[in-house]
């Protein structure tokens, strides 16, 4: 088991050599992108990278606080179905209703990878190459069709 320091020392190291990883791609937006955080620019749309003790995960989370909204934007990802799963070769899991951690109702298009651990150091390859796959196509799709989704919000 890790002190609370160790774990959040880990933590870091782990996004900070995801960072350096990452740094063999240009985004298609451009070079200020962060992979990490990546900005769609569109109010309710995230691209989120998450990794725990258990899992990694490449989502999109759909989050706007008008339902109608939130359901036109996720329809308009299910057009996007056959590239997403073409591009990155795999099946992703559709929710256009679950929660957040905070219990907020949101929609969700997302991939993880089981049984890899952000505390086993000898994973992170594995985990790298899994937020890779997923967020390089994602920034791809976005850059071709992110005027769909600032006209759909405004």
């Amino acid at each position: 088991m890790f002190s609370k320091d160790e774990a959040k020392r880990l933590r870091i190291d782990f996004w900070t050599a995801f960072g350096v990883y990452m740094r063999q791609h240009v985004s298609w937006l451009g070079p200020k992108q962060k992979w990490v955080n990546y900005h769609t620019g569109v109010k309710g749309i995230f691209f989120r990278l998450e990794a725990d003790k258990r899992s990694v995960q490449v989502a999109i989370t759909l989050e706007h606080d008008d339902p109608g909204i939130r359901a036109l934007f996720f329809e308009q990802f299910l057009e996007k179905r056959v590239y997403l799963t073409q591009e990155t070769g795999l099946d992703w899991v559709w929710e256009p209703s679950c929660l957040n951690v905070d219990g907020k109702e949101i929609a969700r298009i997302s991939r993880t990878l089981a049984d890899v651990s952000l505390y086993r150091p000898s994973d992170w390859g594995t985990m790298f190459a899994f937020l890779e796959a997923g967020i390089v196509p994602l920034d791809q799709l976005w850059a071709e069709c992110q005027d769909v989704f600032k006209d759909l919000a405004d």
